[in-house]
């Protein structure tokens, strides 16, 4: 009997673990299944693009230059995102 039961112990601890691995795998696929959606739910509420166009880029040049970089912007923000352009 104690070889029957050591055997039954055995394959359920070889279960068991198993049974750990799959949860923890399912758990890791849900997790990044929900971060990768919530991504893209913001993408699309915030219509976040990437500024590919000639415009796009010509204009954010404009801000970068507008921008006055000696100014803290903790103490003046104003001065420091449009120092340059007033």
């Amino acid at each position: 009997m104690g070889l029957i039961t050591s055997l039954i112990t055995s394959v359920s601890k070889t279960n068991l673990l198993l049974l750990m691995k799959m949860i923890l795998c399912l758990v890791g696929v849900v997790y990044q299944a929900s971060t990768n959606g919530i991504q893209e739910s913001m993408s699309e509420v915030f219509n976040v693009s990437t500024c590919e166009s000639a415009v796009c880029k010509q204009l954010a040049a404009r801000m970068v230059d507008i921008m006055n970089h000696s100014m803290d912007p903790c103490q003046d923000f104003y001065q420091y995102s449009c120092g340059n352009g007033v």
